[in-house]
């Protein structure tokens, strides 16, 4: 039996995205947007268009400044603007977003997989492989700003010595963990401004990613997703203590 995962009343998730990239080589064109919000506008009836930048480094020329691109989205929502779907219009990409107030991943798993298949079974979509994919959970959380409140709260941070007894109140702190010679998650736990003037902001973003371009294959995307997830979990729950997971009341 699956391990059962904890579930909260509160989660501090402020957003939750699954991005895809495909391969340049699959087939892909400006129709593709619009066949697919024809099967999906149901749940997704808003329409918009944004612009992502893109920035690419050349591999082994690190003295060549990156190109920077914007790519133009073809972007379906939700009645109430929460979940987005975003589809490249010249570019083999798939962006599923969610915003607060986080549900549950059995609420925003199931989007995924939906928009992924109803993409794949679309007429003239071939997917020939898979250049990136990520899921990333962005998380705010504020904590009383007092003395030792910080170590209190969080098992992921930075470490100093006894004689160190000044508090910390801003500070930004990164690490990449590698996963299995394929995959990598970025972990940021940063000060922001917090709603409370009492309090410190917090916010704890963890991006899981195809670190191996075409490591996976499109059969593969949704075992790779929901491994993804489970890998997200643990780290998420490895770097906050229980007094701060008591704050977001799980649910039994």
């Amino acid at each position: 039996m699956a391990e059962k995962r904890k579930q909260y009343k509160n989660p501090p998730v402020v957003e939750a995205v699954c991005e895809i990239r495909f391969t340049p080589e699959s087939q892909w064109d400006i129709t593709v947007p619009g066949l697919v919000y024809g099967k999906i506008k149901g749940e997704f009836p808003l329409k918009e268009q944004h612009f992502i930048q893109e920035i690419n480094f050349i591999p082994d020329r690190p003295n060549v400044p990156p190109k920077v691109e914007n790519k133009e989205l073809a972007v379906f929502l939700a009645e109430d603007k929460k979940t987005t779907i975003k589809l490249g219009i010249h570019t083999p990409r798939l962006i599923i977003n969610r915003l607060k107030p986080y549900q549950s991943w059995g609420k925003f798993k199931p989007n995924i997989e939906k928009v992924f298949k109803t993409l794949k079974n679309t007429e003239g979509v071939e997917l020939k492989g898979i250049q990136r994919i990520g899921l990333r959970y962005i998380n705010i959380m504020e904590i009383p700003k007092k003395p030792g409140e910080l170590v209190k709260s969080f098992e992921y941070r930075l470490c100093w010595g006894e004689e160190f007894t000044q508090d910390i109140w801003d500070f930004n702190w990164v690490s990449v963990i590698r996963f299995n010679s394929r995959d990598a998650c970025k972990i940021q736990l940063a000060s922001v401004l917090p709603g409370n003037p009492g309090n410190i902001g917090v916010r704890l973003d963890m991006d899981y990613y195809l670190e191996k371009p075409e490591a996976i294959s499109p059969p593969d995307v949704l075992k790779w997703v929901e491994q993804a997830h489970d890998r997200v979990e643990d780290i998420f729950q490895g770097c906050i203590t229980e007094d701060l997971k008591k704050t977001f009341e799980e649910v039994k």
